[in-house]
């Protein structure tokens, strides 16, 4: 019997992954101009590859365009994890802990400040501006207005919800834990159930909407893709995530890094492990597929199938389902990408990269970000949160 255990014990240590990971020490970036790229992989010549027509990604929201050249990162005010920001007018609300706050972002004065009474374990889920009201709604499903000297209790609902509320064509949903979908009419604080869904094992994930013929789509996590039906307002089991994973020859898909893009035809499913395929779930159709071989960290795509890639090591540029050029990079922890015209940014822990056309560093803005990070784009003015504190980009 202990011949038969060593065996077992032995069989189980040979199947484990043997990697030892090691900690490199802190380094402090500097302002210089470098080419950091180290071409390791072209399918032409670099000046053909490198260069990013910037008109093809206008409709994605990680293009921005602006005329200024970025060369300070400014922190406005001190956040926590859990704090909810919402850019109203020229006002900024934000909420921490029980508190609310409205600030100026003309002068950065307080305009007011107001005491939330939550229950024990009830966070602020969102902030939501209704016609002429500022609604704040919780993880408890309980909704609050702002007044002129203090916040009232509308209504509480008790579903219990992780992520915010997602607003679909002037229609505010609210999915539960549980996998139920709920309708929040705001004319009269109701709450109607449309359905319920199955839900798979997942990450959280900060998901953008996406509408695929008469369907809405959205990330319930990074295994639950949820389709909306936008003529009954009802979540659908449509079974497009299912077959893809029984027709891909790359293996399961069950990570999704954003929600199912739509693109002509076809749905654009990106998976956190490196598996990429362009599929039309009516007529069971794969367009192309690619499997990069290492984890995807952040993308940018445009309308004819081209995709930018951001991985822990290397940045990849896919047109079509080809990957036309492929570049290493020297940045520590990026997670972050996206476009400033034709300039590329790359955000990382200890600030933003940015390069041009040739893979040179233009620029490079030192700051130390905690946490996940988010970009916010309010009248032309760029920000970014952390779970610190809230940074305005100026020249």
């Amino acid at each position: 019997m202990k011949i038969v255990k060593f065996l077992l014990f032995f069989l189980i240590l040979s199947s484990c992954n043997k990697y030892l990971g090691t900690i490199e020490p802190d380094y402090e970036p500097s302002n210089e101009v470098t080419n950091i790229f180290e071409k390791d992989f072209s399918l032409s010549s670099p000046s053909d590859n490198f260069k990013i027509n910037e008109k093809n990604f206008l409709k994605n929201k990680k293009y921005l365009s602006t005329n200024s050249s970025f060369k300070e990162i400014n922190k406005l005010i001190s956040l926590d994890s859990k704090s909810k920001i919402f850019f109203i007018n020229d006002n900024l609300i934000s909420s921490s802990n029980d508190e609310v706050k409205i600030t100026s972002l003309n002068n950065f004065k307080i305009l007011g400040k107001y005491d939330l009474s939550l229950e024990k374990n009830e966070l602020v889920l969102d902030i939501i501006s209704y016609k002429d009201k500022i609604l704040i709604l919780t993880n408890q499903s309980s909704l609050y207005e702002i007044t002129e000297d203090k916040i009232l209790l509308v209504n509480r609902f008790d579903v219990l919800s992780e992520i915010k509320p997602v607003l679909i064509r002037g229609d505010f949903y609210i999915f539960s834990v549980f996998g139920e979908l709920y309708k929040l009419d705001l004319s009269n604080y109701t709450l109607v159930s449309q359905g319920k869904f199955a839900t798979n094992f997942g990450l959280s994930v900060l998901s953008d909407v996406d509408s695929y013929q008469n369907f809405s789509s959205y990330l319930f996590n990074s295994g639950t893709p949820v389709f909306i039906n936008e003529n009954t307002k009802s979540v659908e089991d449509t079974y497009f995530f299912e077959d893809l994973n029984i027709l891909t020859s790359l293996g399961t898909f069950d990570d999704l890094i954003s929600v199912p893009i739509s693109l002509s035809e076809n749905l654009l499913f990106i998976d956190r492990s490196g598996k990429i395929s362009l599929f039309n779930p009516f007529n069971s159709i794969i367009s192309w597929e690619l499997d990069l071989k290492e984890s995807i960290v952040d993308f940018i795509y445009s309308d004819n199938e081209e995709l930018i890639i951001l991985t822990a090591s290397n940045l990849v540029f896919v047109q079509k389902g080809l990957i036309s050029y492929k570049i290493s990079h020297l940045i520590e922890n990026p997670f972050k990408i996206y476009l400033n015209n034709s300039d590329l940014h790359i955000i990382s822990d200890t600030g933003i990269s940015n390069f041009n056309e040739t893979g040179t560093v233009n620029n490079f803005l030192k700051q130390n970000f905690k946490g996940s990070v988010d970009i916010i784009i309010n009248n032309s003015t760029i920000y970014i949160k952390d779970s610190k504190a809230l940074f305005t980009l100026s020249e």
